[in-house]
């Protein structure tokens, strides 16, 4: 009886091994396809630090990586962007179409792409990267689903951490953007005199018929009066 359920347990062994090599045959002895090597690109942040040297595009980037047979000579893949749930405003990307991918052995390779900086500060923007398999130019097939796309998402914030209410009264993103561009620095460089200065300057900038520079509940922004003493 011991020796019957000896050979029965090798039995189902041997076809459990087999399985498992057919499932790995058929994993990886299939056409070649890309995917992301991480479900996540990492966030591209834009300060307020860029908006004061006029930065508004940066460069980021993704891995990407073959999946199936190694490749006999180098191909085409295509990439795009698409709506993610959860954001409701989208990046604007400049991606590079089509790109070659080289690997022949498989190893990650580098997919760079250009970010824009959102239109407004206090913006969280996100997107799907994905393969675009209707382009012609996209040269392998679909490969792992968990694989198959990639979180994109680019903020835009300016406002300091240490803002002094009692100094420069409410905060709002166009006043501290008036700020900037005014004194041409950073608040953690202004000085206590530069509140008269800006002051000042958005007087001359109203005299000279300048558009009312709101705040973010829509009201016009102002200074402490205390700053002009």
């Amino acid at each position: 009886m011991k020796k019957l359920l000896y050979m029965l347990s090798l039995a189902c062994l041997g076809l459990l091994y087999t399985g498992c090599r057919e499932e790995e045959i058929d994993l990886y002895d299939k056409e070649q396809a890309l995917t992301f090597t991480s479900g996540t690109v990492s966030s591209c942040n834009f300060t307020d630090e860029d908006y004061l040297n006029g930065v508004t595009t940066k460069e980021d980037s993704c891995f990407v990586q073959l999946q199936g047979n190694p490749l006999d000579a180098p191909r085409t893949f295509c990439i795009k962007a698409e709506a993610r749930e959860g954001y409701d405003v989208q990046p604007t990307l400049d991606l590079v179409n089509p790109s070659t991918y080289n690997e022949l052995n498989g190893e990650k390779q580098t997919y760079r792409f250009i970010v824009h900086r959102p239109e407004k500060p206090s913006t969280t923007a996100g997107c799907l990267l994905t393969f675009d398999y209707a382009d012609e130019a996209h040269q392998f097939i679909k490969g792992r689903v968990e694989v198959s796309t990639a979180g994109l998402t680019v903020t835009y914030n300016i406002e300091p951490s240490t803002w002094m209410e009692d100094l420069w009264g409410t905060y709002s993103d166009g006043k501290y953007m008036f700020m900037m561009d005014t004194l041409g620095k950073l608040y953690d460089e202004m000085m206590y005199a530069d509140v008269a200065t800006v002051a000042a300057a958005y007087a001359d900038y109203k005299t000279q018929g300048g558009a009312p520079i709101t705040d973010n509940e829509g009201n016009e922004i102002t200074f402490p009066t205390t700053a002009n003493e």
